[in-house]
């Protein structure tokens, strides 16, 4: 056999191999989308918390090159650290939130119970009269009002912070001393976040049971029936003192859901904004039917 005749049958094993692999795409925005979208679900992290490009590539049909720029713009993201000798890490999570989802103002969590190690502290709270614009607002004939600042963090990393009123239709010290003794009993049952599932009744399930608990919560706080609840998601640019908080730069996208809280004769209750971080978080919603009566809680800009 000559060396030419050696040179065709390798060229046309060659080709015969490539026909009967499928063809690699090379979109490094859809692999570092399919990437993040990983993360997000929790089975990014199976070995160690490692990532491979060469498994990536194979798992997701993705040239090695598109993996490699997937991975540097998820470094720039800060969910992962890459060395030449420790490799691709996870180093953060991107956290999943319930759109129509009231969260706790204080909540330690507890290990064994809270996959998330998510926690919220309160940086401020007090009583003060009732600001015109808050009144106009809420339409609540209130002359004291609640305001509160608290901030949500994931490890030892903020992940949002969470600006609201609440409209004093009784005595404040009342109502003061039940949140206060309502929140070391009530607060670590109320989940603050949705782990992705795959299974949907699964997470219809646990979105009924937190919806139920926040009923039960409410009704123990403001001595009447729950009604409705009303939000608005847009993206905005963290301002100064926001992106301080949270620990991105001026300017960043912010995910801002403002919501309103209304007890069963439609009076409003609550009011709060929450500034959520465009790269480690995620606002959803789980509905039971595609074609049921639209419910009176979101708005969408």
């Amino acid at each position: 056999m000559s060396y030419t005749f050696n040179e065709q049958r390798a060229a046309q094993f060659q080709k015969q191999r490539q026909l009967q692999q499928a063809p690699l795409h090379t979109s490094s925005r859809r692999t570092y989308e399919q990437l993040r979208a990983s993360i997000r679900a929790g089975i990014a992290d199976a070995e160690n918390n490692r990532f491979h490009e060469l498994s990536i590539s194979k798992e997701f049909g993705a040239s090695r090159n598109s993996v490699r720029v997937a991975l540097s713009m998820l470094v720039a993201d800060g969910l992962i650290s890459r060395a030449p000798r420790r490799g691709t890490l996870l180093t953060n999570r991107i956290v999943d939130f319930q759109v129509d989802q009231v969260l706790p103002r204080d909540f330690t969590p507890h290990p064994q119970d809270d996959a998330y190690d998510l926690g919220v502290v309160t940086l401020q709270d007090g009583v003060i009269p009732t600001p015109p614009i808050v009144a106009d607002l809420m339409g609540a004939p209130a002359d004291y009002t609640l305001s509160y600042v608290q901030l949500g963090v994931y490890g030892d990393s903020p992940i949002f912070l969470r600006t609201g009123v609440v409209p004093l239709l009784e005595d404040p010290q009342n109502f003061v001393d039940r949140v206060e003794s309502f929140e070391t009993t009530a607060t670590n049952n109320h989940p603050l976040a949705m782990p992705e599932m795959s299974n949907p009744a699964e997470a219809l399930e646990v979105t009924a049971t937190m919806r139920r608990t926040f009923k039960e919560e409410f009704g123990k706080l403001y001595g009447c029936a729950f009604g409705f609840l009303r939000n608005r998601v847009e993206v905005v640019g963290a301002d100064e003192r926001t992106a301080r908080l949270l620990g991105v730069e001026e300017g960043s996208p912010l995910l801002l859901r403002q919501q309103y809280s209304y007890d069963i004769q439609g009076r409003a209750r609550e009011y709060s904004f929450t500034h959520f971080r465009g790269d480690r978080s995620t606002l959803s919603k789980t509905q039971a039917h595609l074609h049921s009566e639209p419910e009176k809680t979101d708005d969408a800009e």
